[in-house]
Formats: structure tokens, sequence, C-alpha cells
């Protein structure tokens, strides 16, 4: 591109010292071909008139007045795989039309049709008429009117239209286009596409290369030399004996060869059994038993909402978004599909069919290395979502599918919070008893891609049959094709399952079940999230703590030859924690035949372990990523120019922060220490200053109180007691003992360890009642008699006053109820308890046979209590109760517009909520558990005090230097 504008600023000359350059490439700059930029040139005095009317002006008889504008012409550029063509209507027998070749840009074609219609003008000699130019670009309408003009088409259009204007009215109109007006429709279809659509026959370019097809053309040119270096980057993978491959087939085998072992040719069949399942009988009437419990309509509508619209697909290019939009037509036609698959035990032929992407895994940087890249299958979103149908229907089956508790991957109420939290808390405690804790953190090399279908199908054993069934065929049938520039294989995997697929990770976890019992009843703590696993052993002894680690490894690998797997000695680490200085020799245990390496660190769930338990490994290493991530964003930030301050608070709050605020609920306590506190912000000053653009010298505090972000440290903090409350519902409602000294610092609600209202989330598919959230428009006139006359209605409704929160119920009869829930209650929990006690009511009333309606105008409550999944104990306990409730009645939940002046509605707000919302509770709270929205504002206005306290503790220097900065100016707005 630097040759192009040396070339346009020399007359069309190249420099010598671009031809090297050129030889090597294919690019048109090559050809030497004319351009069609110039030198800019001022176009102030031009004398014709440009008119880009709004589109509503040409509306009706609009149109009829614009088009009575004396002689008219109507041009138009087109497209087509030919090339591009220029065509012009105008008075009379004038109709022309111009082959402007490959080269040529719609853009120059629509000026080069009104330079045309100009010279055809100047042709005939008009003098003292009224012309109008009629085009449908706004681009070479506005081009003709830019006071700089850098084109010589366009310049040449303006001196021909100038001419023409110095004896006659030149306007030109923009006109809308497909619009059925006569003469711009002859333009473009009769004479500009007709142009187009012939083959140019002479020279290229006819108007001189504009700068958009050499920008085009050099780019085609960048990408087709970056594949040619990736093709041959992929002959570069090393081989199992040391070579390396020449080619992308080569290449193409040998990762297929190590993600997927021993899998065969598509030409070949499967590796197993799985297609004689196709040949067994017709289902029997337990099959489709089964099969209706597992798939019913709601739950298809669920599954298919728990993707994202436009996740990649599987082969049949099917986005979620297409079933998502079409789910009330194809949901009977899905139920019928689906019921058929697993009653048949058999998956249709295009949804085996996977596609499987090879991506670099993070930090690798020796890419020539198969394992280095990770396998992602993108399979059919039909088949993924009849796995999500399977694995709903074996959570409903515990003691068949079990979930241990040391595993803390792919469980409601897990995560890598609780598996660090859990580790942590076991080293601690020994350190704390001056004991030494060993830990083993393992690596099993490929765990998803090479553990045997065999002892997959040994955990499902005990499953229904049909289900059983049905996943040995997704497991023994799954075909998988692979592509690598031009290469392409397809092959029948005979091991593992799909990394990417729904149900794998509930298979891994059943797998990996057998191991973590064995060795945790053996002795040995273990604890696992997904393949990475950490075996502990503590005691005072170093040399009996090796002994006992080289007999739980040794029951590791027996373990791993049963299932067709092994761990990688070389990846696989063993840490001593200890605050001792001296512990005599250690010798490492051993397995498969090579010992593991001793270290004083390792990192395990993205956060940094040292052997003393200090935290500052991981405070160095996060904070410096960070500065790193910071230092890049930096780079489009500027003081006048680049990303507002907006987006830039945004790219540091919701990204870079959270990435240092990660597992704090473990190492808080390291942020009391002053080097901590210094290196943290030494991190959130640099924010600062890219956010604000201020200078360099201004003071961290006086930044933070402007921007309205706390300390770092101090955020920390609250991080960490969201996580103490994680924990806490986790865990029952017990609060690990770690987390005391933290509490016993702040003034915060989770200090009083109050219930909450959470609970690990629940499905929710199977109840009986029906939720309906009319249209607004539905409730106008007439129609709300009809949507009224409900047979037994119940009114609830929850409101909020400054005493506290209240929940009324307007029932049948005298049917009035109110209760007062105290401060810690949200309008949102008065709303579900004010359903639940109508739900009460007419439970103890023995309702039988009837059609009962609760109207609720909170759509956040109606919602809740549809959701396929319940993490609220109060929406859990209202869902049961409704659901009893009809078992011998029909029941409907309707939403109803507030403040509407319906009766019963206004008689549950205004008389019965409000009035318990103004009364002052007495009682213990909270009454229904408390929520988590509050416990969230609670510990964001504790981090918010502590901010205020500091800022009022600093010094003067500091708030002076805050004033300075208001008054000068140079903090930008960064909250408008």
């Amino acid at each position: 591109m630097g040759a192009y504008r040396q070339m346009t600023s020399r007359g069309g000359k190249l420099p010598a010292r671009y031809h090297e350059l050129l030889d090597k490439t294919q690019v048109i700059l090559k050809q030497n071909m004319p351009t069609d930029h110039m030198a800019p040139k001022n176009n102030f005095d031009y004398t014709f008139q440009v008119l880009v009317r709004p589109r509503s002006d040409w509306e009706g008889q609009g149109s009829q007045k614009i088009l009575n504008a004396g002689i008219k012409y109507f041009t138009d550029g087109s497209r087509m795989n030919e090339g591009t063509g220029a065509g012009l209507c105008g008075p009379g027998f004038c109709r022309q039309s111009a082959g402007l070749g490959t080269l040529t840009t719609v853009y120059q074609a629509e000026l080069f049709a009104i330079l045309m219609g100009a010279r055809h003008a100047l042709d005939l000699g008009w003098r003292g008429r009224q012309i109008t130019f009629f085009s449908d670009s706004q681009a070479a309408l506005n081009t003709l009117k830019s006071p700089k003009v850098s084109s010589k088409l366009a310049w040449e259009c303006i001196e021909n239209l100038s001419e023409l204007a110095i004896q006659n009215k030149v306007n030109l109109e923009w006109i809308p286009g497909h619009r059925g007006f006569d003469g711009n429709e002859s333009a473009e279809d009769l004479l500009a596409r007709e142009a187009a659509e012939e083959k140019f026959i002479g020279p290229e370019p006819v108007l001189g290369l504009p700068k958009c097809v050499i920008r085009t053309d050099i780019k085609r040119w960048v990408q087709d030399e970056a594949n040619k270096t990736w093709i041959n980057a992929s002959g570069n993978m090393a081989k199992p004996d040391g070579s390396y491959t020449t080619n992308g087939e080569e290449t193409l085998e040998v990762l297929l060869n190590a993600h997927f072992p021993e899998h065969r040719s598509a030409s070949a069949g499967p590796p197993s059994s799985g297609l004689n399942v196709e040949l067994r009988s017709r289902p029997t009437e337990a099959d489709w038993r089964e099969a209706k419990a597992v798939v019913s309509m709601e739950r298809i509508q669920a599954a298919v909402r728990t993707f994202k619209p436009f996740k990649s697909p599987g082969p049949d290019g099917i986005y979620p978004a297409f079933l998502q939009e079409g789910l009330e037509t194809l949901t009977p036609v899905l139920c019928r599909l689906f019921r058929s698959s697993l009653a048949l035990r058999h998956i249709p032929m295009c949804w085996r069919n996977a596609r499987v992407v090879f991506l670099p895994k993070p930090g690798r940087r020796n890419l020539d290395q198969a394992k280095s890249y990770r396998p992602i299958t993108l399979s059919s979103f039909l088949l993924k979502t009849m796995e999500r149908l399977i694995d709903w229907r074996m959570d409903q089956d515990p003691r068949t599918f079990p979930q241990n508790p040391n595993q803390h991957a792919y469980q409601p109420g897990k995560s890598t919070e609780t598996a660090l939290n859990e580790l942590v808390n076991r080293i601690e405690q020994a350190l704390k008893n001056q004991e030494i804790t060993v830990a083993v953190f393992l690596d099993i090399a490929g765990a998803f891609d090479n553990t045997s279908i065999n002892a997959i199908k040994e955990t499902v054993t005990g499953a229904n049959v049909t289900i059983f069934g049905w996943i040995t065929q997704l497991l023994e049938t799954r075909k998988i094709s692979a592509e690598i520039f031009g290469s392409r294989k397809e092959i029948y995997a005979a091991r593992g399952c799909p990394q990417g697929g729904v149900l794998s990770p509930r298979l891994w976890n059943l797998v990996a079940n057998s191991l973590l019992v064995e060795l945790n009843d053996a002795g040995f703590f273990t604890l696992g999230y997904a393949d990475d696993f950490v075996i502990l052993v503590r005691g005072k002894y170093i040399n009996t703590l090796m002994e006992l680690l080289q007999s739980a490894l040794t029951m590791v690998e027996k373990w791993c030859k049963s299932k067709g797997l092994k761990v990688n000695p070389l990846k696989t680490t063993m840490v001593p924690f200890t605050k001792k200085y001296k512990m005599g020799t250690l010798v490492a245990p051993i397995i498969f035949g090579e010992r593991i390496s001793i270290a004083d660190d390792v990192k395990f769930l993205g956060v940094y372990f040292d052997k003393r338990l200090t935290w500052n490994l991981h405070i160095n290493k996060t904070t410096a990523k960070a500065k790193a991530a910071l230092n890049m964003a930096r780079r489009s930030v500027g003081k006048t120019w680049g990303l507002t301050p907006q987006i830039t608070k945004w790219i540091y709050t919701a990204i870079i922060r959270p990435r240092i605020t990660y597992a704090s609920c473990i190492w808080w306590k390291k942020t009391e220490q002053q080097k901590a506190q210094r290196e943290l912000e030494s991190v959130q000053r640099l924010a600062l200053l890219m956010i604000s653009g201020t200078i360099s010298t201004a003071p961290t505090l006086a930044l933070e109180v402007i921007l309205g972000l706390p300390p770092l440290y101090l955020f920390i903090k609250g991080e960490a007691l969201m996580g103490a409350y994680r924990q806490m519902t986790s865990r029952g409602g017990k609060l690990p003992a770690r987390y005391h000294e933290l509490l016993d610092k702040t003034q915060v609600i989770l200090k009083q360890n109050m219930p909450t209202d959470h609970m690990a989330p629940k499905n929710n598919f199977d109840y009986t009642f029906q939720v309906l959230v009319r249209p607004r428009s539905d409730w106008e006139g007439q129609g709300s008699q009809k949507i009224l006359n409900a047979g037994i209605k119940y009114f609830t409704d929850g409101s909020r006053m400054n005493e506290g929160t209240g929940a009324g119920l307007c029932g049948p009869g005298f049917c009035r109820q109110s209760a007062g829930l105290g401060t810690l209650t949200t309008v949102y929990q008065a709303e579900l308890f004010a359903i639940l006690m109508g739900a009460r009511h007419a439970l103890d009333l023995g309702w039988r046979g009837r059609q009962i309606t609760f109207f609720s105008d909170s759509q956040a409550a109606l919602n809740t209590l549809k959701s396929p999944k319940v993490s609220s104990k109060l929406a859990w306990e209202c869902i049961e109760n409704l659901s009893e409730l009809a078992i011998q009645n029909k029941v409907n939940l309707e939403w109803i517009p507030g403040h509407r002046g319906f009766d019963g509605n206004e008689s549950a707000e205004d008389l019965l909520a409000r009035e318990a919302a103004e009364e002052k509770f007495i009682g213990p709270e909270p009454v229904l558990g408390l929520p988590k929205c509050v416990i969230r504002t609670d510990i964001k206005r504790w981090v918010q005090d502590e901010a205020n306290k500091t800022w009022i503790n600093a010094s003067g220097k500091d708030g002076e230097a805050y004033v300075e900065l208001l008054i000068g100016g140079i903090i930008r707005n960064v909250h408008g």
C-alpha cells in the first residue's frame, strides 16, 4: 500500500526500490495500471445543486412533484458476475449503456453514468433549461459536492456538470432504488445490468484502478501467502519416530492417531459392533414408556434454549438459533423423532457425523507436537439436544449414576472454587499442626479421547436398558471428519467420548468416580476436577509420606491400565507443603516406570501454589499478566482518540479485574500485607490512567474516587466474601472456618450466618400447572373481562415500603390475607410468597375438579415457576404446592398488568401487601431466607464504606490534588 501511495504521489511512476517487492507478488499493482487517484483538489465553486431528500418525501404524491423536473436523466451502475456496467436513461430516445470490466466498482459506475448524462446534455447544446440527474447512489452524489476531491473520474464529472450549469440550471437528486420509478428501473435493469452481464473486451481498467480494489487485492495476496505459510507449517508436525511430516495429509494422520487411537477408516466401518444394534427387534412397550419419560415437548424446549444461539454448528449447518426461533412448529416433530430414536436405540446416520477442529492449547509454544492441540468435536445440535434430555434423565437417578463428592466438575453447586477451597483447607490445617503435606498433581493424558468404550459402558450398565443401548450406539458409531487445507479424512472413533459433547462430562465423571472412591477408601485424600486430580498425604515424617504416595500412585497406574489411560510422568508434579527449611533428601515416587518431578510450586486450576502457601508467586504472576494485558490495550487508547473511557473502564472491570480476583476466597489474606497492596495498586493505577487520560503524577486515591473504583485490595476482600457465601450455600449453610477471620473484620449480613434462599439447582420439567404471560394488548377493552372470567381466582402481590416488605392475597369469598416479611425480603420474594399463600389456601379448602387461576403482576416470579432450573428454596416450595394442587384441579398462573384498576389486583396490592409492608415487622429475620442480591448489595456497601474511610484517612495532599484535577479539567467525562 505504501508503494501505491508513492506511485500516486509521483504521477504514476513507481520508485525503483519497490520493484523487488512487486516481483515477489501477484498483485494488480505489479502491472503498473493507471489509478483513479489524484492529489486532492478543492471543490468549492461548483454551480450545480445536489439534493438528498428524506425517503418520506418520495412517498405518495410527493414523488410526482419531484419528478416533474424539466429535462430528466436517470443514471445507475450495476455489478454482475461478468463485470460492472453503467446505464443512462434520458429525454427522447436517449438510452445508453457501457460495460466497464471487472476492475471497476459500482461506485465508479454510478459516477460514470452521471458523466455520460452530462456529456449527452452538452452535446445537445441545451440552454436555459432545468436539467435534473436522478441517481440512487448517495455516495456518488456526496462525492460531487465534497469540498475535497481525490478521484479523477469524480473531478471530470464535476467539470462537465459545471460547464453544463453555465447555461442551465443543473440539479442532482437522490432517488430511492427498487421502488418502481420508470426511468430509474430502465437505467438499472435494462441498461446497467445488461451491460454488466456482457463480458468486457478490451484493456482494463477502464476508469482507473480505485484504491479499494488495490487494497482488496493486496489483502487477498497476504491471505494467500499466510495460507501457504500454514500449509508449509502443517508439514512440520512431529511424528512418533522423531521425523516430521511433509504435507497436510501426513499431518492430519498424526493428529488423528494422537487424539483418536485405534480408529478405523470410514470405509472400513465402525470398529465395534455398533451397527448391529440396528438389527434388533422392534421396541418393546417398556422402551416406549422410557422414551416418553425422557422426552416431552416441555423438556425439548428447555433443552434447546440451553444452547447459545450462534454456537458453531455440526456438519448439518444447523445453528441453535434456527431451532429456537421455530420451536413452536418444530417441537411436535422433534418429540416424535427423539422418542423414536431412544426407543429404537438408534441414532440417525446424519447425527453420527461430527466435524473435528484442532485448536492450539493456550500457552503452548511447541505447536509441532500433536498433543499441543485440543480436538473440539462439532456435532449436530439435534444430537446435542437429545444428549441433554438423556443427561437430565440421568440426574433423576443418582443411585445408578452417582456423583462423587470429591469430584468438583460438572456438578450443581461445585466449581473450581469449591475444589480449591477443599484443597487449601487441608493444606492450611496441616501447616497449622506443623505437619508436612505432600501433594501429587496428576495429568492424565487424553482422558476424554483415550478412555476405552468398554470402561464407559461398565459405568452405565445399571442404567435402564433403553438408555444403555442408546449411549452404547452413541459411543460405537461415532464418525469423525477432519480437514486441514485440502487434506480431508473420515474415521470411526474406537475410544473415548467427544470433547464438546453434552453427555461427555457426565460419562467421564462416572469413569473417574471409581478412581476417587478407590483412593479415598484406601485413606488417600483425592480431589478431582474433570481430568485434573490431586492426591494429598500428610504427616510428620517425609519418608513415610513417600512410601504412602508410592502406594497411591501404584493404585493410579493400575486403574489407568484398566481404563486404557496413562498418566504423563513429565507433567505430574509433587509439591511438599511445609514451613520446614530442611526435610532431608526426597526421593520421588515412580509411576509408569518414571520418577515424577519435585517442585517448590505448581499451577493448579489457575492458581499458583508455593510450598509455604505464601501466595507471593500467585500475586506476582497474576499482576504481571494483568499489566501485560493492560499494556496491550493501552495501544488502542489515547488522550483524545481510540477507545472511549467507558469502553476502557469496561475492559478493566469486566475482563482484567476478574482475572485478578479469581479464587480470591483462598488467598484474600495476602492482601492485608503492604507489599501485596502496592503490587495490586500498581495494576489498578495503570488502568486508572488509561481510563482517565490524566497526567502520570495524578494520585491514585483521587482517580479511584473520581472513577468510582474502590481500592483493589478491598474489592478482592468483597469478592472473597461472595466466595464465602457460595461456599456456605454449597455446604448446606455451614461456613468454612477459614472465613471466620475475614467475617470478623466486616459488618456484613453474612457474618450473622443467616439462612439463605439459595439451593443447588433442581430440574423443573414436570410441573402440571400452566403459566401464561399474555401481551398487554389482550387486556385492553373487553379482553380483560374474558380473561378474568376464569373460575376460582386468586390475586397476589408483593410490595416494599420504608418499614419493609409485605405480601398480599385476595381470593374467593372472604379470603384476604397479608404477611409482613421484614426488611431483608425482596419484592420478588414477596410476589412468590403471595402465590404460595394462595396455593396453601386452595389446598386447605380441598378444591377438586375446579379451574383455579392465580393472577400476579410479576413476570419475574411467573417465569421462575416455569424455569427448567430452579435454585430458590421459596420458588421450589411454591412449585411443589402448585403441583400438588394441580393433581385434582386445572391450575393456571396468569400475568395481570399492575396499576390498571383491576379490583382483585388493586386489593391485593394497596389494601393488603402495602399495609403489611408499612407495619414494622417484629420477629427474627430473614423470614424467607437471604436472597443472593441482598448479600451482594450488603457486601458492596461494606466495600464502599471501607473505600470511603480510606479516602477520608488519606493525607490532605491527595485531596488537594483531587481538586486540582477537577479544576484543571484534565479528567474526561467517563460516566456520561
